[in-house]
């Protein structure tokens, strides 16, 4: 499989938040995935976009004698319970390769990082290819908890379809996480026989001592995998890369649980995915 990536765009506001997103709901002739996280970095927490789709799906252009470019124009919006659109962001995107790209299988990767205040809101996605007819839309909610400093909070579980990819083409410092480069996986589709790799981060654990329980639930909610971890008083931040093995898995949807608990105190995070 190969990967590219051009271009991350950024926007930041000076309020705090977290986010899980509910299902998303695509249409267009572009095959575009999405997915919404929350995270909480040096500046405070904020709210991740992520995008995926082929990048043989671009109009290419050739510049000079060995480079091809394509662009793209991607705008994210968000509404409130009423109505109002309370946060834009878009722009022109361009997209470089020294081939022609024909594989299905070679991405072009994207990512918005913002802050905004908490609540629930509904987010509509628009991925239009400049120079061809192709254009995606995605409609999916995001609910933003407030995070409070001094508590014990969580990231959303982000699901990963590559660990320190070989190819140099990205910015490697935008999805890196926990020392490693973490390319998402926006579609939560694991292929047969393989792992399913994902990060969750624990913050502010104040030094005690917990366990964290790690569970994949079919549609029925049987266990199909249930492991547990003991951690004595240590940091105060825990950063997780995991990869579970799912062979032997009949086709299907699935949720994946992490759980952390102190003394009687049990708390995580649950996401579905497709296997």
């Amino acid at each position: 499989m190969h990967f590219l990536i051009l271009f991350i765009f950024f926007a930041f506001f000076p309020l705090q938040a977290t986010a899980e997103e509910g299902r998303v709901s695509s249409e267009g002739n572009l095959a575009l995935g999405v997915d919404a996280c929350s995270f909480r970095g040096d500046d405070g927490p904020y709210e991740e976009v992520v995008i995926r789709f082929p990048a043989a799906q671009l109009a290419f252009e050739t510049q000079g004698d060995s480079l091809f470019v394509a662009r793209y124009v991607p705008r994210l919006e968000l509404f409130d319970e009423n109505g109002n659109s309370v946060k834009r962001i878009e722009g022109e995107r361009v997209f470089s390769s020294v081939k022609r790209i024909d594989d299905p299988e070679h991405f072009v990767y994207d990512i918005a990082r913002f802050q905004i205040p908490a609540g629930y809101y509904h987010a509509v996605l628009e991925v239009k290819a400049v120079g061809n007819d192709r254009r995606g839309r995605a409609v999916f909610s995001i609910e933003v908890p407030e995070y409070k400093t001094g508590r014990l909070a969580f990231s959303d579980l982000f699901f990963v379809s590559e660990i320190d990819p070989p190819s140099q083409n990205f910015e490697a410092d935008s999805f890196l996480r926990a020392g490693h480069v973490l390319l998402p996986s926006p579609e939560r589709e694991v292929g047969d026989g393989a792992p399913l790799y994902f990060y969750v981060a624990l913050y502010e654990i104040g030094r005690l001592a917990h366990s964290v329980r790690f569970q994949i639930r079919d549609r029925f909610g049987h266990a199909v995998f249930d492991h547990r971890r003991e951690f004595p008083t240590y940091r105060g931040d825990a950063k997780f890369v995991e990869g579970i093995p799912l062979r032997g898995l009949v086709p299907g949807t699935y949720t994946l649980s992490v759980e952390w608990q102190f003394g009687q105190d049990d708390r995580g995070r649950a996401r579905f995915f497709f296997c």
